[in-house]
């Protein structure tokens, strides 16, 4: 099929899916438009590249993240105010927020200190707003009159528009759907975006959500739309024949584990809970006793047993040198947003031929950028949103089925991948959208 012919077809499609979904989800406000655009950038790719399509399609260096594009400092500057005029407008009850958000709140207060001894200030203010921005739009979302139907809509529609432009691009636009790595070495289905791991989330959240959409209307409503995009999400995600985002499809296996066992009950809640504990007591049990006895951690070696990379391809090194550097301000970090451009990335290049711009694992980047402290911090803010999920859940067992299962992956995502307080990293969009806890009637 010609590029231009699959080109129309994959429009009109979009387009009547669009259509179709805002005449029959009337109760979702135009306001949500605000949000979804910040959703559609963060999980996809900046403005810049989408104006400019033809680019060459490499991976981005240092030099573009810190210089950014001015296009998308005015357009999310623009959505933050006016995401806070809403706010303004909707009358919260901001002592509540604070309550219900204290740890979170004191996270980002913690970020917004670090500043002060980052190497580069003005770049790491610029990031730190744009993590505040996340949260505005969350904020906006969340006092919808109907925040539940807003949350499904919106990641409806963003897959309605970013999956199926995903597959026209790598199946008939390969100069934008496909990218290569620094040294042209390896070629990597991007889609809509710059990088396999950045479309893997997009991937595994669409995919996640259809699977359990399907679950809840399958009796009563047709679900022909839903499996379309499923299997488009499937297919993405099963990769080239040279590179895929495999943690993306571990952590999906993952999270439908969890949503079975709670959507239908197979274990009560406090079961499943249970079983988790006694997993990881287990685990950390044995994991101390293969580093005595093996000089190996049990994940090591259970890698090497199914003849895989030791290494998880070389992230467990990347981790040991992050950690020895980042050590060197340990209570403290380099200060939000600068570790990986600023001085300290130097040496991690002079051993990384591929030139790693994270540590592909989002705890030990947190601690590298804002210390202990920091981690520490991160880690009550994780509890707290889990206890106020846990609370939640008896409200309606269905949806907090798919948002503590939603939350539990992003948090297996960090472990070999980085996403938490990356500002425009689609997960951390999700992250925030099922952590923040706005009681119902908040607002007038």
């Amino acid at each position: 099929m010609p590029p231009n012919v699959a080109a129309i077809i994959c429009y009109i499609f979009i387009v009547s899916l669009i259509i179709d979904d805002i005449k029959k989800y009337k109760e979702v406000s135009i306001i949500s438009f605000i949000p979804f655009i910040w959703m559609f950038i963060s999980g996809s790719k900046s403005i810049y590249r989408w104006l400019n399509p033809d680019s060459v399609n490499t991976l981005e260096t240092t030099q573009d993240i810190i210089s950014g594009s001015l296009i998308d400092r005015q357009v999310l500057i623009l959505l933050i105010i006016i995401g806070v005029i809403i706010l303004i407008y909707r009358k919260l009850n901001w002592f509540e927020i604070i309550k219900n958000n204290f740890w979170l709140l004191m996270l980002l207060l913690y970020l917004l200190v670090s500043v002060l001894w980052s190497e580069l200030r003005f770049v790491s203010l610029k990031r730190w707003i744009r993590v505040f921005g996340v949260l505005i739009m969350i904020l906006v979302i969340l006092t919808e009159k109907n925040p539940e139907e807003t949350v499904k809509a919106l990641f409806r529609r963003l897959a309605y528009i970013l999956i199926p432009l995903s597959v026209l691009y790598i199946k008939y636009y390969r100069h934008i759907g496909i990218a290569y790595t620094t040294d042209g070495s390896t070629a990597m289905w991007v889609g809509v975006s710059n990088h396999k791991n950045s479309l893997g989330q997009l991937t595994l959240v669409c995919a996640f959500f259809f699977i359990w959409n399907i679950l809840n209307k399958w009796k009563n409503e047709s679900i022909k739309i839903d499996l379309i995009i499923l299997i488009m999400c499937l297919w993405i995600l099963r990769g080239s024949s040279t590179s895929r985002s495999n943690t993306s499809i571990f952590v999906l296996i993952i999270g439908l584990l969890i949503l079975f066992l709670l959507y239908f009950e197979v274990l009560k809640f406090q079961k499943v809970e249970r079983y988790f504990l006694i997993f990881f007591i287990i685990y950390y049990v044995i994991n101390i006793f293969t580093n005595l006895f093996f000089n190996s951690s049990l994940l090591a070696l259970v890698i090497g047993a199914s003849g895989r990379d030791l290494t998880l391809t070389g992230r467990t090194i990347l981790w040991d040198e992050v950690i020895k550097i980042a050590k060197n301000h340990f209570l403290f970090g380099v200060g939000y947003g600068s570790f990986w451009i600023g001085s300290s990335v130097f040496h991690l290049w002079e051993v990384f031929n591929w030139l790693p711009t994270q540590a592909h694992n989002g705890y030990v980047d947190i601690f590298a950028e804002v210390g202990i402290v920091g981690l520490i911090i991160t880690i009550f803010t994780l509890i707290s949103s889990y206890i106020s999920l846990r609370k939640k859940f008896y409200i309606n067992k269905k949806y907090y089925a798919f948002i503590f299962s939603f939350y539990l992956m992003i948090l297996f995502y960090n472990i070999t991948e980085s996403s938490l307080l990356k500002p425009m990293s689609f997960l951390w969009f999700c992250f925030l959208l099922v952590a923040v806890n706005v009681p119902k009637k908040n607002y007038t």
